[in-house]
């Protein structure tokens, strides 16, 4: 039986819908936006980057923060982050319209995600 290939490992037709968005924060956010994809659209995330200038909690989630939702969610050290490229198990929006959002508890830095819109 033959292995099954991530949407992802597809080929070129999604090179071309290859979305990258990216903030700077500063401070507390709640529920800010970091990808909102176009209507009737679901995002998908392959990769994100992480980095933190001071001590932070930090949760980046799928339209709600609660179990089952979150890309990652915890606490970051100063001069700290995560790198997570080529997601094995890509990160599917539960729903179309979901909006992917952040919530800090203060601190700085920055976050990149990658991915595409289906």
């Amino acid at each position: 039986m033959p292995i099954p290939r991530a949407v992802s490992d597809s080929g070129p037709d999604w090179l071309w819908r290859m979305v990258h968005k990216d903030i700077k924060w500063t401070g507390a956010l709640v529920g800010s936006a970091l990808w909102t994809p176009a209507t009737g659209k679901r995002f998908i995330v392959t990769d994100f980057l992480i980095i933190c200038s001071n001590a932070v909690e930090l949760t980046v989630f799928d339209g709600t923060d609660s179990d089952g939702n979150r890309l990652v969610g915890g606490s970051f050290a100063a001069n700290g982050g995560i790198s997570a490229p080529n997601l094995r198990s890509s990160f599917r929006s539960s729903a179309i319209n979901n909006v992917l959002k952040i919530t800090t508890s203060a601190g700085s830095g920055y976050i990149t995600v990658l991915g595409y819109e289906e």
